[in-house]
């Protein structure tokens, strides 16, 4: 008499399991690289908004502690942001090539950004753009519109590689000279 033993698995059934297996684990190994992938386009567009409100704050800080030089010529939009400190000394922020630089009095242009990300566009909007504080200058209070748009300066071209990010502010003096 043949003895029937049925305490193992078939060869089909451990086809089938392994089958399934790999099926989930393809599956799984997909969305776990998605992740990834959106991990790092968010940790990438993260450093360029860090970036970008950096440079936004210290240009307002700049906007609200000085005042518009309106002896420089104003044109709207500018690409150049010409103030005057308290201490008469001229303030200067402006685009070269893809690095935002700002200068100080007769010092060198300093660069207020890293290596990481690069100016795609800056412009500024001065309102009015004449002298409010001249005997007979509109009676409004000075504003600057700050556009600005960064991105990653990677050398990479995937796309979960890349970001940008685009900012628009407008800062009003803190000083009102009537």
């Amino acid at each position: 008499m043949l003895c029937k033993d049925k305490n193992g698995f078939s060869l089909i059934e451990v086809v089938v399991a392994m089958a399934v297996f790999a099926i989930a684990l393809v599956a799984i190994s997909g969305i776990f690289l998605s992740i990834v992938k959106a991990q790092r386009k968010a940790n990438i567009a993260g450093k360029v908004q860090t970036e970008a409100a950096t440079i936004l704050n210290t240009i307002t800080a700049a906007v609200q502690n000085s005042d518009i030089d309106y002896s420089a010529a104003i044109t709207n939009p500018a690409e150049t942001l010409v103030l005057k400190n308290k201490d008469g000394e001229t303030v200067t922020f402006s685009k070269q090539g893809y690095r935002l630089m700002m200068s100080i009095g007769s010092s060198p242009s300093q660069d207020l950004m890293t290596n990481k990300v690069k100016v795609d566009k800056l412009k500024f909007w001065i309102y009015p753009d004449s002298n409010p504080f001249a005997i007979g200058g509109p009676n409004i209070q000075p504003t600057v519109t700050i556009l600005l748009a960064l991105s990653q300066s990677a050398a990479s071209s995937r796309p979960e590689d890349q970001a940008s990010v685009q900012i628009q502010t407008t800062v009003t003096q803190r000083v009102y000279r009537r």
